[in-house]
């Protein structure tokens, strides 16, 4: 049942929102899910998030409990909704509808945002909403290139995900290429699902404010004051490139360069390991919650990314002028926009990924002009860009979902024309 706008006005009631977010470990995907539940907290929405106990209980939720998103979420609930690679499709499908659907029976739901780090993860999701006439946005950040070793380990998922062509829910791809290949995917009308561009908060930043936040960073870090600092932010999984990390902090060794490398994942292991930690060439420092800190303090961000949909790190670094080399994979959804952006090298080149990074430390000038359209881009799509985008869209679907409710004799088409 609908009963109220987004902006909830006096004397109206607010909406309730359940965000799912069938995700296991924390990246960019769910740093974006709580950017969503905070900015729909703040409307004036009562938000409920749905999500596993091992992604609920990752220290980044702690640290937002205790920080701006603090009693804004109205609920969170661990339920086991993730993916499971060892489980059949029908399996997967099955739990997924299940545990939402108890969600469903126990409060209520006037709509609802599926946060999708992979399309398939959110189908038993979708199909349960679908069934329980819940308007919703489906959120898909990673889809992997066709042809690649990716792209062939999907599931068959024609058949489901169509609900994006009914009027109550609708597909959003974080660039232009997921959209573009959900479409594919799930044979969808072209441009039917939303590009809504990631983005995060920007302020004023002067190349000379830089440099002096940046001696302040390593001070507070306990960094070297003239150590030349690459750093490396994410999961630690083939995805990432991370298996190419050792070799090049190994490359960069005699420019005095140390990798520092945060985050978790399958990788962590091997690269504490590896004789580049050994020799003190590459750091591996965990969950970093004082990114910005970091960030200041690097001299360049690196991006060895085989698959990316639209990088939140790429986005924090643009907005503290912190200059970039990444793979080509890394900033697809930029286009041929992310030479502009970024020193760009092959996929799975460690030589060019090197050399790039090379140029990124000796030569300053190299990545000056990049660092300013960078800077420029991310502050023209900013947060609140993305965040109004977010809720043009949902507030069109509740419109949509009260005039089939008024008019259910209505077909389909009109009632999408009626947002």
């Amino acid at each position: 049942m609908i009963g109220a706008p987004l902006e909830s006005g006096r004397g109206s009631a607010a909406l309730d929102l359940l965000i799912v977010l069938p995700s296991t470990s924390f990246g960019g995907a769910e740093k974006h899910t709580q950017d969503l539940c905070e900015a729909f907290a703040a409307a004036g929405m009562r938000v409920s998030l749905l999500s596993t106990a091992e992604c609920l209980d990752h220290p980044a939720w702690r640290d937002a409990a205790q920080g701006t998103m603090s009693g804004k979420i109205g609920a969170k609930i661990g339920a086991p909704i993730e993916w499971r690679d060892t489980d059949t499709f029908e399996a997967n499908v099955a739990r997924q509808k299940t545990c939402i659907e108890q969600v469903l029976r126990a409060r209520r739901a006037d709509c609802a945002i599926v946060c999708a780090p992979w399309p398939h993860y959110a189908l038993g999701l979708q199909e349960a909403l679908a069934e329980h006439g819940v308007p919703h946005l489906t959120v898909a950040h990673l889809f992997p290139r066709p042809g690649t070793q990716a792209w062939s380990e999907l599931p068959v998922m024609l058949g489901f995900g169509g609900g994006a062509q009914e009027s109550h829910s609708a597909w959003v791809g974080v660039s232009w290429p997921v959209a573009r290949r959900i479409e594919h995917m799930f044979q969808l009308p072209p441009h039917s699902a939303t590009h809504i561009a990631n983005g995060v908060d920007v302020v004023p930043l002067a190349p000379d404010e830089r440099r002096r936040r940046q001696a302040d960073a390593r001070a507070r870090l306990g960094l070297e004051p003239d150590r030349n600092i690459v750093l490396v932010l994410g999961r630690l999984d083939a995805a990432k490139g991370a298996d190419l990390l050792p070799d090049l902090a190994e490359g960069l060794a005699d420019l005095d360069a140390l990798v520092v490398v945060a985050g978790a994942g399958a990788l962590r292991a091997a690269l504490e390991t590896s004789p580049a930690a050994q020799a003190g060439v590459l750091r591996l420092v965990g969950h970093a919650n004082n990114v910005s800190d970091w960030l200041f303090a690097a001299d360049a961000l690196l991006m060895p990314s085989r698959l990316e949909g639209h990088p939140l790190v790429f986005l924090e670094a643009a907005a503290r002028r912190c200059p970039v080399v990444a793979t080509d994979a890394a900033l697809e959804c930029y286009g041929q926009a992310k030479h502009q952006l970024a020193l760009v090298a092959p996929t799975d080149d460690v030589a060019a990924l090197t050399a790039q990074t090379r140029l990124a430390l000796t030569d300053r000038n190299a990545g000056a002009a990049r660092v300013d359209h960078a800077f420029a881009t991310v502050r023209r799509d900013d947060k609140a860009a993305m965040i109004s985008a977010y809720k043009s869209l949902l507030r069109r679907l509740i419109a949509r979902e009260l005039l089939r409710a008024r008019n259910p004799a209505a077909p389909a088409s009109e009632a999408r024309h009626g947002g």
